[in-house]
């Protein structure tokens, strides 16, 4: 299932653009992560994800350390990971790959790159040769403003 778990300080930051974006982008679930784990649970989810992305360099690499942890200490979340268009990219989710991480997500309009960058010709290799899916995200969702990328 996709569902977003993040570091507190980053979910309190999507959720005030949701609060204030126009139309209105209503967050069903906004309790505390442990509380969404337990309605996950009690609806019978089984394994859902954490989703997580960055919106500029230097982000990802904590993220994909921090959705580890999560994932170590939440079995029934499978690994998730990230990653940005900048130097390292490769060496980052070579990392998340050997760690572990299952499928990976990408959110166009947030991170404003081109998926075409060619920083990231080597990373769509590795994950094709992997296996690994990429859940991107490409639309304007949740903001009817779109954010020129290309």
């Amino acid at each position: 299932m996709h569902t977003h778990f993040m570091p507190q300080r980053v979910l309190d930051k999507v959720w005030a653009f949701f609060d204030a974006v126009e139309p209105r982008w209503h967050i069903t679930y906004r309790e505390e992560e442990d509380e969404r784990l337990a309605v996950l649970r009690a609806f019978g989810v089984r394994a859902f994800t954490s989703m997580l992305y960055p919106h500029k360099p230097d982000m990802a690499r904590w993220l994909n350390g921090w959705s580890a942890e999560f994932a170590a200490r939440t079995p029934d979340c499978p690994h998730t990971a990230t990653f940005f268009p900048e130097p390292g990219v490769e060496g980052d989710v070579r990392t998340a790959l050997e760690d572990g991480a299952r499928v990976f997500k990408a959110r166009l309009q947030v991170g404003a790159y081109d998926p075409g960058d060619a920083l990231l010709d080597p990373v769509w290799g590795m994950l094709a040769e992997s296996g690994t899916p990429v859940v991107i995200h490409c639309g304007s969702g949740p903001s009817w403003v779109q954010r020129s990328v290309w």
